[in-house]
């Protein structure tokens, strides 16, 4: 299933009901290959798996799931998926996104963190941080990588997640993780489809929902 993609800060996305990853249901996921909720929304199973890197799940409860191995140890890197799976097939609203920053690589010049998800097996489409996330290791201010994606698509069973491949590895990489799905299940009330848009993280810069203390990364 395709899917287009278009940048725009003024679009919203549509509201449903949200699947915080960030709830400490999802605990006992940590350290697993994979792990279910049943009824996370009533009558939705999810599954969330890893692969690739060490092959398990990395959970904490502010920033949600990544994958285990890799550059990171708590966020998806290139070469790693994090796959989540809904027990019946749903409509998409938006998914959000932990550490996806605007950072320094080599010589100080400053590029985007990408990455990609892909929906039902189809191909993999791309969205990258917003300019106004920079990444707090160099001073700057912290902007909290936070990045909404708006899908407006129906029949949803599956999602994967992948980091982009670096050029200048292990210099510059691009990692990130996974903390909230916003759907509406079939019979509920849905949007109309639309254009899968990416909206800036400025829609969420007041609600104080960073709370990672911020380690200090090599090379970064």
């Amino acid at each position: 299933m395709a899917f287009g993609l278009v940048l725009s800060l003024a679009a919203l996305p549509a509201w449903g009901l949200d699947i915080n990853l960030l709830d400490n249901v999802w605990q006992p996921a940590d350290s697993l290959p994979s792990y279910t909720v049943n009824n996370v929304l009533p009558g939705l199973n999810l599954t969330v798996a890893a692969s690739g890197g060490a092959g398990t799940l990395w959970w904490d409860q502010h920033n949600g799931f990544g994958v285990r191995g890799g550059w990171n140890q708590d966020e998806i890197d290139y070469g790693e998926i994090l796959t989540i799976t809904f027990s019946q097939p749903v409509f998409l609203n938006s998914f959000y996104l932990y550490d996806l920053y605007k950072e320094r690589g080599n010589r100080r010049n400053w590029y985007r963190e990408r990455g990609y998800a892909r929906l039902d097996g189809g191909p993999k489409q791309r969205f990258k941080a917003d300019p106004d996330q920079i990444y707090p290791g160099f001073g700057d201010p912290i902007g909290g990588g936070l990045k909404v994606v708006a899908i407006g698509t129906g029949g949803v069973s599956e999602i994967q997640f992948f980091a982009n491949k670096s050029k200048n590895l292990p210099k510059v990489n691009h990692d990130y993780q996974v903390w909230k799905l916003d759907v509406d299940l079939p019979g509920s009330a849905v949007p109309e489809p639309g254009t899968l848009v990416l909206v800036g993280s400025a829609l969420l810069g007041g609600l104080g929902l960073s709370r990672r203390r911020w380690p200090k990364r090599p090379n970064r």
